[in-house]
């Protein structure tokens, strides 16, 4: 009992390394400054248990709505390299419950088709990430055995993305 009582305090102060810069960046400086690597770093180590977290609470469709949006979102404001970080790193709660890497080339493909074409259109950005979505769930075997809820779940981003977002 002792043990594990050590260990949930070395998990506190370790997470909370971790948290401190990442809440620095949200609350005082609000992205208007140029970010210190560790503040990148521990944001987006939040973001992922934030991801983490929210898949073991609610399931993986409402991460992939967050997830899709983000990246949809990064793609619109022009921020080329970090719609493929903001993939990888929305794909790594996938990863780690899912014990497999999969995720990560489907959330980069994501990113990387939504960079490619967003500088035609966002609509056609958004569209075709929705297309590799169907893509991907009826033509392979990346999502064997999952409903096709997640074919309507990634509509929900897409929506709201073009419909708050001005062009």
């Amino acid at each position: 009992a002792l043990s594990s009582a050590a260990s949930d305090v070395y998990k506190r102060q370790l997470l909370s390394y971790v948290m401190i810069p990442a809440a620095k960046v949200w609350l005082i400086k609000r992205l208007k400054y140029k970010l210190s690597t560790d503040e990148i770093v521990s944001a987006a180590l939040a973001y992922a248990l934030f991801g983490y977290g929210l898949i073991n609470l609610a399931g993986e469709y409402p991460w992939k709505c967050v997830s899709v949006f983000v990246i949809l979102l990064a793609s619109s404001l022009g921020a080329g390299g970090f719609v493929t970080v903001a993939g990888f790193v929305s794909a790594l709660p996938f990863a780690v419950s899912q014990f497999s890497l999969t995720p990560v080339a489907v959330y980069c493909a994501f990113a990387v088709v939504a960079i490619t074409f967003v500088g035609y259109s966002r609509l056609l950005a958004a569209t075709l990430v929705v297309g590799t979505e169907a893509a991907l769930y009826l033509l392979t075997d990346v999502y064997a055995g999952s409903s096709p809820l997640s074919l309507i779940c990634i509509l929900i981003p897409v929506s709201y993305t073009h419909l708050t977002l001005p062009t």
